[in-house]
C-alpha cells in the first residue's frame, strides 16, 4: 500500500499560470483525486479557488500523511 501525501493548511503557494501568491486554506479528497482550496486577494477583495497541485508551486513545506492517528 502507498502511502499519500497532503501539502498542509496555512501553506503558501503561487498558481503557475499568473503567478498569484495565496494560501492553502482547505484540502478535500475525493477517491483518487485531491483538491486544494486556495485563498488570495485580488483588487482589495478576499477570492477563493479550488486547484489541483498541478496548478501551483509550493516550495516550502512538509508533506502530511492523510488519515487520522491511533489511539495509543
Amino acid at each position: 500500500m502507498t502511502e499519500t501525501y497532503v501539502i498542509p493548511c496555512g501553506t503558501i503557494v503561487k498558481t503557475t499560470i499568473g503567478g498569484i501568491v495565496g494560501m492553502i486554506t482547505g484540502v478535500c479528497i475525493r477517491f483518487d483525486d485531491v483538491q486544494y482550496e486556495i485563498c488570495y486577494f485580488a483588487n482589495d477583495e478576499e477570492k477563493t479557488v479550488w486547484m489541483r497541485p498541478q496548478q501551483f508551486v509550493a516550495d516550502d513545506f512538509a508533506p502530511q500523511p492523510i488519515g487520522f492517528k491511533r489511539a495509543r
